[in-house]
């Protein structure tokens, strides 16, 4: 592939020192990768440093636009000559900056639309600083859109900035890694006496070392603070912080005036940073702004040195508190230092920081994330990933790097198996519900539910919030009922709280775990009926199930759900609405659901059903992110009427809107 990728600077920062160790080693698997900086380096040594270090890599294309300012003309015009020159298949921008320039000399170079090069972002920033910052982001947002792809770094930041509005045609989280062997524990042990020998450090001396640029988001004054509660508890820390910056002089009084400069080293920037990282006993950052998912934390935890971080971006998805090091409210020192006095015994150093390099070989290796930029690459210099008419990936059901030709596959395969359910009769349907999942997942192998992986603390996130709306109906020692459990996580998290769990589910692919609650019990039905005593179930519960069902069969269903609740209990039924629809994978198809949603329902029609049923009484919930009130349903009723009057495409671009669409989705309650 020829790939171009395009950033502001080559300086010292995260966001650069991953996109040049990503397109040095897609350059080594045979791509050829040019490298456009918008801006000269501020130092080049570490550019210099890198490529030296790997005479085996072909060489690397590296080229400076010399920009004088965020719009310079002359750069612009430049990286449309590059692009015309270059040819490339796929242009990545890094950052907002460098994707305001790539967007227009895309635009400008005149390509064909069958040479025009996909356009991807590689989105590095969580909050943005000042007014220039907020400026840029307005008009990196709409560009954004008109691009093929967005990476994400973490799961936090995805979701922060996909709530404001950030997004392209398609959108992935690809967690930043590190080099294995650069970084390995068996350097630390090479290098740690011979560094902490030439710093005047020695054996008894408690390192907590800081590696980051001297700039203030990076909050260097919290760990000379802690470094001085420590000592005063007779623990002789000692701070060593690695970077450079504007910073320093900051930093250097500030220790001078708490009489701490013989507990604090600053050595600079260090190209040969892994050597200095060998000295830490604990790796330390204390940012309050800024952290997405820090490169400098992961090279410590894979080289066996267990971290404290401040509870920034991404912070918990490489770190499980008390496993791999700890992490701590931003800015509470008090929480800092305890965290560095547990950490202080060395048989917990020990532990933690073996954990942590097996967190990092085993979840964020740099082949592994190299792989998935490439296969990303490909997907999207074969031209698959830029939409057409009939085939637009849409988020969600597309998956963070399937081609078009892959969506419009698993499409085709699940409307087929679709018709196949609805055309059964009842009695075929009883068997044929699991046959036909458990066949969509064998034929459709990269199908999202199997193939995308979401993060623990994303699925934490998500368990939390359910169970907060669950919790208001769910007492302990009551029987709670899941339809359709998934990976039974929050039937899981249930078992905590409740008697009994009983969860019900069509098919064993999905549900496969290994260790269950010997309060749990999962059931394999036929789609239709509830396998438990009648006037058994406190709280039945069904997210995202609804719309699966053959709408004879879901009669049925909520039928044999009234006839096992006990008087008083309640089914919580979670479904998306029909009018923001269709949900399934026919969203990128057509106008109605034609996939596995057999029947996509509206709020009224919803609460009808129930109604015909028997149910007592049926309240319809409003909001969003774990916070819903109940709504008066003749009013919820009287809005959608209204808006299936609008035209439909009007509607989709209307009602389409995140906050719209996550308003309008269905949270039904109804009490026996």
């Amino acid at each position: 592939m020829r790939l171009m990728f395009v950033a502001s600077a080559l300086d010292c920062g995260g966001a650069e020192r991953h996109t040049l160790e990503l397109a040095s080693a897609l350059s080594a698997r045979g791509h050829s990768c040019d490298l456009v900086a918008m801006q000269p380096p501020r130092d080049d040594s570490w550019v210099r440093s890198f490529t030296d270090a790997r005479p085996d890599h072909p060489p690397l294309r590296l080229v400076t636009l010399d920009a004088r300012h965020q719009f310079d003309g002359h750069a612009a015009r430049r990286l449309c000559a590059e692009l015309r020159q270059r040819q490339p298949q796929v242009v990545m921008a890094v950052n907002g900056y460098p994707l305001i320039h790539a967007a227009r000399a895309v635009r400008a170079a005149g390509f064909a639309a069958a040479q025009r090069p996909a356009l991807a972002l590689a989105f590095h920033s969580t909050r943005l600083a000042g007014a220039k910052e907020l400026l840029q982001h307005g008009f990196v947002t709409p560009i954004a859109r008109g691009c093929d792809q967005l990476v994400f770094v973490s799961e936090f930041q995805s979701r922060h900035w996909l709530r404001r509005g950030l997004r392209a045609r398609r959108n992935a989280v690809i967690h930043n890694a590190v080099a294995d062997k650069r970084f390995a524990p068996s350097v630390r042990t090479q290098w740690r006496a011979a560094t902490r020998a030439t710093l005047g450090l020695g054996d008894a001396d408690y390192v907590l070392g800081c590696c980051a640029q001297l700039r203030p988001e990076k909050n260097h004054a919290q760990l000379i603070d802690a470094v001085i509660a420590l000592r005063r508890e007779g623990i002789a820390a000692h701070a060593l912080i690695v970077g450079e910056g504007p910073q320093r002089p900051v930093i250097e009084r500030y220790a001078q005036a708490r009489s701490a400069s013989p507990w604090v080293s600053l050595v600079g920037h260090q190209n040969q940073v892994e050597q200095y990282i060998a000295a830490f006993d604990v790796g330390v950052l204390c940012s309050v702004a800024h952290e997405t998912f820090s490169l400098a934390a992961l090279e410590q935890m894979s080289m066996g040195v267990p971290v404290v971080l401040s509870d920034q971006g991404g912070a918990r998805e490489m770190v499980n508190d008390g496993v791999h090091g700890f992490v701590v409210p931003t800015g509470d020192t008090p929480a800092l230092v305890d965290a560095l006095r547990r950490l202080h015994p060395l048989d917990a150093r020990a532990r933690m920081g073996a954990q942590a390099a097996e967190q990092v070989a085993t979840c964020f290796r740099h082949a592994h994330m190299v792989d998935r930029y490439e296969a990303l690459f490909e997907s999207l210099a074969d031209g698959a990933a830029r939409p057409t008419a009939s085939a637009r990936p849409s988020g969600p059901v597309a998956g963070p790097e399937r081609s078009a030709a892959r969506i419009r596959e698993h499409y085709l395969v699940e409307r087929q198996l679709a018709a196949r359910l609805k055309e059964a009769s009842k009695e075929e349907r009883k068997s044929l519900y699991t046959q036909a999942y458990d066949e969509l997942f064998r034929r459709i192998p990269d199908h999202p539910q199997i193939s995308i992986k979401v993060s623990p603390e994303s699925s934490r996130l998500d368990v939390r919030r359910q169970l907060a709306f669950i919790g208001r109906f769910l007492r302990p020692g009551q029987t709670f009922l899941e339809i359709g459990p998934g990976d039974c996580a929050l039937s899981f998290e249930v078992c905590r709280r409740a008697a009994h769990v009983l969860a019900v589910d069509v098919s064993t692919e999905i549900t496969k775990v290994p260790d269950v609650p010997p309060n749990f019990r999962l059931i394999i039905s036929d789609g239709c009926s509830i396998p438990a005593p009648l006037n058994s179930v406190d709280v039945a519960y069904s997210n995202q199930l609804m719309e699966h069902l053959h709408p004879d069969d879901a009669l049925e269903q909520v039928h044999n759900i009234l006839d096992v609740l006990k008087p008083g209990g309640v089914y919580i039924c979670i479904t998306p609405n029909r009018i923001t629809g269709p949900h399934d994978i026919s969203r990128d198809f057509d106008d109605e659901a034609n996939g596995f949603h057999l029947k996509e329902y509206t709020a009224s029609e919803l609460a009808a059903l129930f109604r015909q049923v028997g149910f007592s009484k049926v309240r319809p919930y409003v909001g969003a992110r774990g916070s819903y009130l109940p709504f008066h349903p003749s009013l919820l009723a009287g809005a959608e009427r209204l808006a299936l009057t609008l035209p439909l495409g009007f509607r989709h671009r209307l009602l389409r809107a995140r906050i719209l669409t996550t308003l309008l989705n269905i949270r039904m309650v109804a009490t026996k």
